[in-house]
């Protein structure tokens, strides 16, 4: 499914988050509620009504994709999970603040919808939250760069061609050099390091899968896709949907549990993701 799901992106940028409070149906076995119910306590799923289940990002400076897999969120505190929101934002160069801003309107839109939703019940759903890494803003900045530099090479050698000729006329202030661009106004490299990429230190216990970050080369996402865009003008699209309803339930269905209202555990997890993500653009929107 991820494949037809990210099939239209360059670089998918994917997080995958298990919604509500509640991970076990109404049919799950006592030893599946105490277990599920034990797991929830200890992680974000009671505080914050979402827990992190996966997560891709494109680093566009390494060329590889920063990974985190189910057992790294099992451990996150709040503060941890925030975090790793704020990492699924970074490529490598800046925050995506665009991304941000339609995140933040999806999730508005999806939570009005549920709360209109009587009797429903989402439980063991999954958000998948879905971007392209392709960033055309950080493309056009480096063929800034790149220009720059060719001018400064460009001057350095025309320079050089002064010093061997005293009698020219090229330094009579009325040289077209006087009008280029210095070294200063040229824009900074931006590749400072911060932990979004920075390699951790990969760590296994209990026979589980390590709790690292896996990183592939360029052509090779974990989640590949294989559609390409060309248009200069390209805006990244956005794709928020719930998956996984094999345990959801509503009235009409017949399941000998009813309930009333909208599922205040899923709805408490939009919430703190749309809490999560408005910190984000305030904090980095300058």
């Amino acid at each position: 499914m991820l494949e037809n799901l990210t099939f239209k992106f360059r670089y998918p940028c994917v997080l995958d988050l298990k919604m509500g409070t509640r991970q076990y149906g109404d049919d799950a076995p006592e030893s599946k509620r105490k277990s599920q119910t034990a797991k929830a306590a200890n992680t974000t799923t009671i505080t914050l009504g979402v827990r992190l289940a996966g997560m891709q990002v494109y680093n566009k400076e390494k060329k590889c994709y920063h990974c985190r897999n189910k057992y790294y969120g099992q451990k996150l505190t709040e503060e941890g999970f925030k975090e790793t929101l704020w990492q699924f934002l970074h490529n490598g160069h800046r925050v995506r603040l665009d991304i941000a801003e339609s995140i933040i309107s999806k999730l508005e839109e999806l939570r009005a919808i549920i709360s209109k939703l009587d009797s429903v019940r989402f439980f063991t759903s999954s958000l998948l939250i879905i971007y392209d890494g392709y960033d055309p803003y950080s493309v056009k900045l480096n063929q800034r760069e790149r220009e720059c530099e060719r001018e400064r090479e460009t001057k350095d050698v025309d320079t050089n061609r002064v010093k061997k000729r005293p009698d020219s006329r090229a330094d009579d202030g009325n040289s077209p050099r006087d009008n280029w661009p210095s070294k200063e106004s040229c824009p900074p490299s931006l590749g400072a390091k911060h932990p979004a990429y920075m390699r951790d230190t990969p760590t296994t216990g209990g026979g589980k899968a390590p709790r690292e970050q896996i990183s592939r080369n360029e052509g090779e996402p974990p989640y590949k896709a294989k559609g390409r865009h060309r248009n200069r003008n390209y805006k990244p699209p956005i794709d928020i949907r719930l998956i996984d309803f094999a345990h959801a339930t509503h009235k009409g269905m017949g399941d000998s549990k009813v309930y009333s209202g909208p599922d205040e555990g899923i709805m408490l997890g939009l919430e703190s993701l749309g809490k999560i993500f408005t910190d984000i653009r305030e904090t980095f929107d300058h």
